[in-house]
């Protein structure tokens, strides 16, 4: 399930996925979501804007964006 919305002027992406928890151990991140937060750095400044976690069975990335005004987009 993916959510999106606007809380406290900041854009808040969330994806939801279950997962079999016989077959997934998440012991580290892998090359693609070092990239996605060394991404978020360079464009935000702050690489924590993207969380993740695995509780019962359910996988869940949270991206926390600042919410961009009109005038903020060239």
């Amino acid at each position: 399930a993916f959510q999106a919305r606007l809380q406290d002027n900041e854009l808040v992406l969330q994806l939801r996925n279950a997962y079999d928890q016989k077959f997934t151990a998440f012991r580290r991140e892998g090359v693609g979501l070092e990239n996605v937060r060394s991404r978020l750095r360079l464009h935000f400044g702050n690489g924590q804007l993207l969380r993740l976690k695995a509780h019962e069975g359910v996988f869940t990335a949270t991206m926390v964006l600042p919410a961009l005004q009109n005038s903020d987009i060239e």
